[in-house]
């Protein structure tokens, strides 16, 4: 009998149930997913708050992190309620043949950029159903 171990996987996806709550978690699984080929879906923790200070790092995606999807919650619904607020970048991608999608979340008060986009011509970003704003609006009611 023959076992797949994961590093002969053609994709790379999180357990149904794991997802990221903090930056400096989301950070780290992204950091640790370079040497994984094929698809990465990382999954942001519904209702979560992902706060970055202006010195914190922002998540990068470089040649070696290419085909990866970024979902709030377990469908990536806006609904889910998934906000990065925040640091001076939250994302940036750099190289070439990054594909990164991105789905359901909300990105606020970044002071440089939400996304900056640094990749040649075979990069390309997606987002579906997110949100960009320059600031957190609080219902007090």
């Amino acid at each position: 009998q023959q076992t797949e171990s994961k590093d002969d996987e053609e994709d790379y996806d999180d357990d149904d149930d794991e997802c990221y709550s903090t930056w400096s978690d989301l950070v780290d699984a992204i950091s640790l997913m370079t040497s994984f080929g094929g698809t990465k879906n990382i999954q942001i923790c519904s209702n979560s708050s992902l706060a970055l200070t202006p010195l914190d790092d922002p998540v990068v995606f470089a040649a070696d992190n290419t085909n990866t999807t970024i979902t709030c919650g377990p469908d990536g619904a806006m609904e889910n309620q998934c906000a990065i607020f925040g640091g001076s970048e939250q994302f940036r991608i750099v190289g070439s043949n990054t594909s990164v999608y991105m789905q359901g979340l909300s990105m606020i008060a970044s002071t440089v950029a939400a996304v900056n986009a640094k990749g040649d011509d075979t990069s390309y970003i997606a987002f579906h159903d997110c949100e960009f704003s320059v600031s957190w609006v609080s219902d007090t009611n």
